[in-house]
């Protein structure tokens, strides 16, 4: 099979395509901004705007939709213009394409922020839509365009990612702040964490399902397994790099969920636990 992964040049679209030339998939690689680093005799690198794009390289009969435009944590907005180019006018260009496609498979990447205000104690795929942000908006437009485009379509709806070189997310502060010795201030410290997902578990399941006989298909939220306590992600990390961490627990709850893992589940999705996730983040952080 060959595949196209989009967005090959971040995180998850450079894990996603090094796992599927790993295991015997040719994968044509895409990148628009940032040049692309990936070195193996099954990866072609094709540099395009996807949002222009015409027609999709000969051959492919799989997209692991990889490419978005997404805010930082507690950062600003990127402009309304760049979202809806980037994450509905390249989806629906893709979707376009790959419908006239015989036996097309589609993994989207979507978010939980598609959701919004989460109220729900557990995140599941029937978690009411509550004024979801604009980044939120942007990705839960795809997930319907993307949804129409093949008979094998799966958008996973993905908390923070995290594996090496990860940026802009809760997990990723939390180490650097570990690392310069500063203070980590924490809401909800006893309450159970299993919003992080690690690129590998990624890549695992975009290779299970582009092979499965007979694939489902729909919009699941996913996570890491087994959860811990938000005071105890600080703690695994910080015995990671061999130090006690500072902490300041705020005094003020804030509404906390846990991803339900069994709709991804029941399509082969199968995460390390949260604690090994994050220890292999940390590992994968302080290697010489």
């Amino acid at each position: 099979m060959r595949v196209l992964v989009t967005g090959a040049a971040g995180l998850a679209g450079r894990t996603v395509a090094r796992r599927l030339a790993a295991d015997g998939y040719d994968v044509v690689a895409q990148w628009r901004r940032t040049p692309l680093v990936l070195d193996h005799p099954r990866i072609w690198p094709w540099e395009v705007d996807l949002s222009t794009v015409e027609a999709l390289p000969d051959g492919v009969t799989g997209l692991v939709h990889c490419a978005a435009r997404s805010p930082s944590t507690g950062g600003p907005m990127p402009p309304v213009g760049e979202m809806v180019r980037d994450n509905v006018l390249s989806a629906q260009k893709l979707a376009d394409l790959a419908s006239a496609i015989p036996g097309m498979r589609v993994v989207h990447l979507s978010s939980s922020s598609v959701h919004g205000q989460i109220e729900d104690d557990r995140l599941t795929p029937e978690t009411p839509i509550l004024n979801p942000d604009l980044y939120g908006e942007t990705k839960h437009l795809a997930e319907r365009i993307f949804a129409i485009c093949a008979e094998a379509v799966v958008s996973l709806r993905l908390p923070a990612i995290i594996g090496p070189g990860a940026t802009r997310n809760w997990t990723v502060s939390v180490l650097s702040k570990i690392r310069a010795g500063e203070t980590v201030r924490i809401f909800n410290a006893d309450a159970a964490f299993n919003n992080v997902i690690h690129a590998e578990d990624i890549a695992a399941f975009a290779t299970h399902y582009l092979s499965a006989s007979s694939p489902e298909g729909g919009n699941v939220p996913v996570g890491s397994a087994s959860s811990v306590t938000v005071r105890g992600v600080v703690a695994t990390l910080a015995a990671e790099l061999g130090t006690v961490p500072r902490i300041e627990v705020a005094p003020d709850i804030r509404h906390s969920f846990t991803i339900d893992l069994s709709a991804a589940a029941a399509l082969g999705f199968a995460p390390m636990d949260t604690k090994d996730a994050l220890v292999r983040y940390a590992r994968e952080e302080t290697k010489p």
